[in-house]
């Protein structure tokens, strides 16, 4: 997580439009009749996420790095978006070998990022996660490195 120094102050602002047509129905009258304004000090970007009771504005980055920490890859995409749905978009920048082992955290856990390992021929190292009062088991256990 990536705060931004760029985030919102206040409320949102609003202009009225010239004209609106109500013989469309009230709803998009309304609709078209008030225009959020966009603010040029505000990072158009960044989203904002609560993580641990704290409000948050701005961006996650997505680094694969590899067993040195000498990052190969990154994305940056909204702080509200799922971590699940990014891990591909990391991986395609990266020509790995087959047979690669692939080490993130639970985050990214998911079927379809399963299979999407699987169809490149990398091993998955995908943390698992502990459901409420089961613990983890020893082969499952995070790997300390």
């Amino acid at each position: 997580m990536t705060d931004s120094p760029r985030r919102p102050r206040g409320r949102k602002s609003h202009t009225m439009v010239d004209d609106r047509n109500e013989e469309v129905g009230y709803k998009e009258a309304e609709a078209a009749h008030f225009e959020e304004c966009t603010h040029s000090n505000v990072d158009g970007e960044a989203r904002w996420l609560k993580k641990g009771g704290q409000s948050h504005y701005g961006c996650k980055r997505h680094t694969a790095t590899d067993e040195n920490g000498l990052i190969l890859a990154e994305v940056t995409t909204p702080a509200n978006q799922s971590d699940i749905k990014n891990l591909n978009s990391s991986l395609d920048k990266l020509d790995l070998p087959q047979d690669t082992l692939v080490l993130t955290d639970k985050g990214y856990r998911s079927a379809e990022n399963e299979a999407y390992l699987k169809g490149r021929k990398l091993r998955s190292g995908l943390m698992h996660r502990a459901q409420k009062d089961k613990p983890l088991n020893s082969p499952r256990k995070p790997l300390i490195v």
